[in-house]
């Protein structure tokens, strides 16, 4: 990781009034990608309808959009949606588009975010992202995600493609807030 790396990802500062509105919701989950099929957005929305199950309250952030229109890419957000929807999780998921300017209220708006990708990534930046923001983080455990999480110190790691294990993951910190700690002291030390 390069130092302007490292500066950019120190520089996730959250404004007040997301930190208000993160108090304010009892579990919120967020993922933070492009809208590609192999970030895994198909993965957390599987996830989210089991934790939503065992935790009514919940609520989920696809943060993101489509980047660009090429074969698998097109359209992506509105078969997201019409899959939310399918999945009964319409009241409960809220997707916010490309945000330019909001990415660290986004971060400070969840309790935990979720790197899903089902293919390998090279680097895994939102991983960074999130820890630099001070946000528990569960990744899927392929690419170069392996070399930035620390296993149980500075995130969670799940098979990736395997929605079971990432909802148990996330219904694990749900109901560990020390465990929660330790991820974000963990995160921010990397």
């Amino acid at each position: 990781m390069s130092a302007g790396s490292v500066a950019s990802a120190r520089a996730v500062k959250p404004r007040s009034d997301a930190i208000a509105f993160r108090r304010r919701r009892r579990a919120g989950y967020a993922i933070t990608a492009i809208l590609a099929p192999w970030k895994g957005h198909d993965v957390f929305l599987e996830a989210a309808r089991a934790v939503h199950r065992e935790l009514p309250q919940a609520r989920f952030l696809i943060v993101g959009d489509d980047v660009y229109d090429t074969h698998g890419h097109g359209q992506r957000r509105s078969q997201l949606e019409v899959r939310a929807r399918d999945l009964g999780l319409a009241d409960v998921v809220r997707f916010t588009g490309y945000l330019q300017d909001g990415l660290a209220d986004a971060y400070a708006a969840c309790d935990v975010a979720v790197h899903a990708s089902t293919l390998p990534e090279p680097f895994g930046r939102t991983a960074i992202e999130a820890m630099a923001a001070g946000v528990p983080l569960v990744a899927a455990a392929a690419g170069g995600i392996l070399e930035i999480v620390e296993p149980e110190h500075s995130g969670l790691l799940t098979p990736p493609g395997d929605a079971g294990a990432l909802a148990a993951a996330l219904l694990r910190l749900a109901r560990a807030p020390e465990l929660r700690a330790r991820l974000i002291a963990g995160g921010r030390q990397r």
